[in-house]
């Protein structure tokens, strides 16, 4: 209808002379057939956006930190620490001295990432090897004894702080170089009747000098850190939103994966990005059957279609760590079989965490929790029999062969186990109830007087299936249970979702 290569504009009067005749010419259907076009058009460009987004959107995410942590924050944390440690010491000429660890090496001269002990983290929060501390039970006076550096381990690793630069970032009274605490310790001599220490591997200066008692500080340590303070949980939350963003950051980008180790260098660079250097213990990157085993590390097993990803990860900030689990489907879906599972455990950890609170007793939550899970296997036909005999013959530990919980803190596994304990305001632990279909378990259960009980067809159809594992730090307290790690999702709907979009 236009010339196109003419420049003359027509009007529409124009161009309406040059149909031919006998043409109708309908501008509704025209306008019908262009909104069509311009629809499709839209609805083109979305989907490819939508695409885009949801294979990109975990990668663009991992250059920002919803969360992070840094010492100028926690600085006041440590003397906090050291003074809760001395409510559990009496008079007044008194000592506590302590050494930190040693640096370790790979191949003579190569050093591994310094992880510094955790009783003397959580007194100092020093963290570089080679350093003794002594607290003056009457004052609470710190001082801080450190190597002296020389020039040519300036070169290699670079200038140290001064001693003031170090009581500053360490929130210590004093600095003095470790070739200084011999005499330190001459000028002491007459104030100072005892010296706690850890055990009698710790040599003290002049010990000869001293009564040195080898019992009690442990116990102030146990104590001392069974209970977090406030700021304790602030920390532990922040290192539990960054650990949880990792999982959830590595689900989103788990279309790029083909092996397990890949999933994990995914969640370990948002740990590193947001500050977290160290993991409080060796990730589990568990597929398939692979989730079965309960400390699997090796994480280097291809992921099998369609299968679930048992992933137990949880990164640490001045020792200070978390520790989550989340299960869930490489493809995004959870199948049947996935599901009953699923919602087995789901289940009893929920109605277990219903049930913490100061006052509670621990061994009360973990019957709850056995008998929860074996309900939810009754009513899927994995086994047969009363509740009574199945407790008695302790049929759940064929499929949960572990505790429930324990408590977390400086450590990811922290003071003592829980057993029978009464829980307290400020307590830390973990919920983390399991259903594994572990071949070993089985296959035993299968040929002893537990067999009358266990459903061999439906089991047989589990053989390949791994396990299913959900675990949450939470910290105890008066309001009721603090979910610290809250925001790593755990409902279906909300994992499939996640996964999805």
């Amino acid at each position: 209808l236009v010339d196109w290569q003419s420049e003359e504009t027509k009007s529409d009067e124009e161009l309406v002379r040059m149909i031919p005749k006998g043409v109708k010419v309908s501008t509704r259907k025209v306008w019908k057939f262009a909104m069509v076009g311009i629809i499709v058009s839209l609805c083109l460009v979305f989907s490819l956006a939508l695409v885009y987004f949801m294979v990109t959107s975990g990668t663009r995410s991992l250059n920002t930190c919803e969360e992070t942590v840094s010492r100028e924050n926690v600085k006041e944390l440590f003397p906090k620490n050291r003074y809760s440690l001395l409510s559990y010491f009496d008079g007044n000429k008194y000592g506590i001295y302590m050494n930190g660890r040693s640096d370790t090496t790979r191949n003579d001269d190569n050093s591994y990432l310094f992880r510094q002990d955790s009783n003397y983290l959580y007194a100092t929060g020093v963290d570089i090897p080679d350093t003794s501390l002594f607290i003056y039970g009457e004052s609470g006076k710190t001082v801080l004894f450190v190597p002296e550096r020389d020039s040519f381990f300036a070169v290699w690793l670079g200038v140290k702080l001064t001693k003031k630069e170090m009581e500053q970032l360490y929130e210590v009274d004093l600095v003095l170089w470790q070739n200084q605490k011999v005499e330190y310790f001459q000028n002491i001599s007459s104030a100072i009747d005892v010296i706690y220490v850890l055990d009698n591997s710790t040599i003290v200066p002049l010990k000869e000098e001293f009564n040195i008692d080898t019992v009690k500080l442990s116990y102030a340590f146990k104590k001392s850190r069974e209970i977090k303070s406030s700021m304790e949980v602030d920390l532990m939350e922040s290192v539990a939103i960054i650990s949880a963003n990792a999982h959830i950051l590595m689900w989103k980008q788990r279309y790029q994966a083909t092996y397990e180790n890949q999933l994990e260098s995914m969640y370990l660079q948002h740990c590193y990005y947001c500050g977290c250097r160290n993991q409080a213990y060796t990730p589990i990157f568990a597929s398939g059957e692979n989730g079965a085993i309960l400390h699997y590390i090796d994480n280097n097993r291809e992921i099998p279609d369609d299968s679930l990803v048992l992933v137990d990860a949880g990164s640490e900030y001045l020792g200070y760590g978390t520790d989550i689990t989340r299960t869930f489907p490489i493809n995004g879906r959870f199948s049947k079989r996935q599901t009953i599972v699923y919602e087995i455990v789901l289940e009893a950890q929920e109605s277990c965490i219903d049930m913490l609170k100061p006052g509670a007793k621990w061994s009360d939550i973990t019957d709850n929790a056995r008998t929860s899970i074996l309900n939810g296997l009754l009513k899927n036909d994995f086994i047969t029999g009363t509740l009574e005999e199945l407790l008695d013959l302790q049929i759940d530990r064929v499929f949960m062969p572990h505790g429930l919980g324990h408590f977390v803190g400086i450590d990811v596994h922290d003071t003592d186990p829980l057993y029978d304990q009464e829980l307290k305001h400020g307590m830390v632990l973990t919920v983390e109830p399991g259903v594994y279909f572990n071949n070993v378990l089985l296959d035993e259960a299968l040929q002893d007087d537990r067999k009358v009980h266990m459903n061999r067809d439906v089991i047989e159809e589990y053989r390949e299936f791994g396990g299913v594992r959900i675990e949450d730090t939470i910290a105890i307290s008066n309001d009721g249970p603090i979910i610290l790690s809250e925001i790593a999702p755990k409902q279906i709907n909300e994992i499939e979702h996640m996964l999805l979009y």
